[in-house]
C-alpha cells in the first residue's frame, strides 16, 4: 500500500477519540525504543525524538512487555514498505484503523489479541 492512497479521516473525529483514550492501558515508547525504530527505518539519529508512540500494554508469554518497536518490526515483517511506515509516523494524514496483533521481537510469538496503538493524536487504532 502507498501512503498517498491512504484516506485521511476527519481531524476532529480522531482528536475526539484520542482525548477519550485511557493512557493507563498503553505503553509509551521511550528513547531506547524510538532509537530502535529509527534504526529499523534507516533514519538519522533523533528524527523521532519526542514522538509519542503508544501501544496497548501486553506482556508476551516470554515475559517481555511489548513496545512500539515490536509493532513496527511486525509491520515491516508483514510486508509494509519502510517508507509507508515512516510516512504513517511523520505524515499529515489522520488515520483511524483497527487494532493489530503484534509479534514479540524476543521470541517471535504473536500477541493473543489485537492491540491498540496510536501516535500523537494523528493515527489511532482503538477498540471502538
Amino acid at each position: 500500500m502507498k501512503y498517498t492512497n491512504v484516506q485521511s479521516e476527519n481531524e476532529e473525529k480522531i482528536k475526539d477519540i484520542w482525548s477519550k483514550m485511557d493512557f493507563s492501558t498503553l505503553t509509551k515508547a521511550d528513547d531506547v525504543d524510538l532509537k530502535k525504530i529509527e534504526g529499523m527505518l534507516s533514519l538519522r539519529y533523533n528524527v523521532l525524538a519526542g514522538s509519542e508512540l503508544y501501544l496497548e500494554k501486553y506482556t508476551c508469554i516470554c515475559g517481555k512487555l511489548l513496545q512500539s518497536s515490536d509493532l513496527i518490526e511486525t509491520a515491516l515483517n508483514n510486508g509494509h514498505d519502510p517508507s509507508f511506515v515512516l510516512h504513517t509516523l511523520l505524515g499529515n494524514k489522520y488515520i483511524l484503523n483497527k487494532p493489530r496483533t503484534v509479534r514479540c521481537s524476543d521470541c517471535g510469538t504473536d500477541s493473543s489479541k489485537p492491540l491498540m496503538y496510536g501516535q500523537n493524536g494523528c493515527y489511532l487504532c482503538p477498540k471502538l
